[in-house]
């Protein structure tokens, strides 16, 4: 049995943090996903912790040459090209971090999850039933929105939420929850809604440690 918690709940062993704030030491949404990791790593000791930081990695879209090369090296999977998607499948929690941009997130993001999509890798397919491979016990989208649309009328267009959750189930993450700053470029102070997400990311790290 692996370590676990007073609560008798195992302990997490590998976060992969997937950062995709693009605005650097600026950005709101970092401040929010450091909030959550500084909890996960008080509530379980010892966790590695591996980021990704996609602005230097800079993660390319599917194209031909891309779809070609992958085609060539299918089953090679100690191949380096496969190596954000078997390090997908080494973590018990993926923390993606990401604005909330024209609806969903920045490009950067997608050809992440384009990487992290490999057939018979991280998941397998036959005919229409998906298994995933995927053994981490959950995924957390760390997203901030300059408008309200979880409760406001802008209710709907956030294609971010449905998109992850839909790959993740795909991969066999069956808990995605979304930690979300909402309408902070409605007012000139936004600092009480981050203040206040914050504390939701303590009570969410807790949920999952």
């Amino acid at each position: 049995m692996g370590p676990q918690n007073k609560k008798g709940v195992f302990l997490l062993k590998h976060i992969l943090f997937v950062d995709c704030c693009l605005r650097g030491a600026q950005s709101r949404t970092r401040k929010l996903a450091q909030a959550f990791l500084e909890s996960c790593l008080r509530l379980n000791p010892g966790v590695k912790t591996t980021i990704v930081d996609l602005d230097k990695e800079k993660p390319v879209p599917t194209d031909s040459r891309m779809l070609a090369k992958r085609d060539s090296l299918m089953a090679q999977w100690e191949d380096p090209f496969f190596a954000p998607a078997r390090q997908f499948l080494d973590a018990d929690l993926i923390v993606l971090a990401a604005p909330f941009w024209n609806g969903s997130f920045p490009a950067l993001l997608h050809s992440y999850l384009e990487q992290i999509c490999v057939p018979d890798l991280t998941f397998t397919c036959v005919g229409e039933d998906y298994t995933g491979l995927s053994q981490a016990k959950a995924c957390v989208l760390i997203t901030t929105r300059g408008g309200c649309y979880e409760h406001g009328s802008m209710l709907g267009p956030e294609h971010a939420t449905p998109l992850v959750r839909s790959i993740m189930k795909m991969l066999g993450i069956n808990r995605v929850e979304t930690l979300a700053a909402e309408g902070i470029d409605l007012v000139e102070d936004p600092s009480p809604i981050i203040a206040e997400a914050c504390r939701k990311a303590e009570s969410l790290a807790e949920a999952l440690s």
